[in-house]
């Protein structure tokens, strides 16, 4: 599998720890500068920690950023999926 190449595997896992609180899939798809369907499927797939409340998915920056140092490699890129 194709890994995608964001910024620094160093940069974003500082900048998500660095976070107070929780954060929305579209706060965490404009950080990484992909699309919000992105971020959406890999919560779908249970790939990334997520948490649905009232129709919103909220994700622990800290989780995340522990889940990008072992995931950052193999994500596929955006855009490459099903049609």
């Amino acid at each position: 599998m194709e890994g995608i190449t964001l910024q620094s595997s160093e940069t974003i896992p500082a900048q998500l720890e660095a976070r107070r609180g929780t954060m929305t899939l579209t706060e965490l798809a404009v950080m990484l500068g992909i699309s919000y369907k992105t971020v959406y499927k890999w919560t779908r797939t249970c790939a990334l920690p997520a948490t649905k409340i009232a129709g919103t998915y909220w994700i622990d920056p800290v989780l995340v950023a522990g889940w990008w140092r072992n995931h950052s490699t193999a994500l596929p890129k955006p855009g490459r999926g099903r049609k």
